[in-house]
């Protein structure tokens, strides 16, 4: 093989490997979002989100990522199949970062 193929191949790896995490946390968030919208409305911190994204979902642990005045990481936990709060991690608030998330959701 000639070297631009391997150039080729390596570019097209490398943007799938920088690809794949978002195209998961979209699929996983068009499939499972509904049943995590409100679970938080209650909760005055994160009552005026405006978007939230499905990092990680099984059957019994999901993680969930809310946007809104600050960037909240929730990981839930599912009991006697209802969804509780398990960890709360609040990765951005008034201009200070405490950690960062892949993938990255500005």
């Amino acid at each position: 093989m000639s070297r631009s193929k391997y150039i080729l191949i390596t570019v097209f790896f490398l943007i799938g490997f920088l690809i794949y995490p978002y195209i998961k946390v979209e699929i996983l968030t068009y499939l499972y979002s509904k049943e995590f919208l409100y679970l938080e409305k209650d909760n005055g911190f994160l009552s005026n989100y405006y978007f939230i994204k499905v990092f990680d979902y099984s059957e019994n642990i999901a993680q969930i990522y809310y946007r809104g005045g600050s960037i909240d990481l929730v990981t839930y936990i599912k009991k006697d199949g209802k969804w509780e709060h398990y960890m709360w991690e609040t990765i951005w608030s008034s201009g200070t970062a405490d950690d960062f998330t892949w993938p990255f959701y500005p």
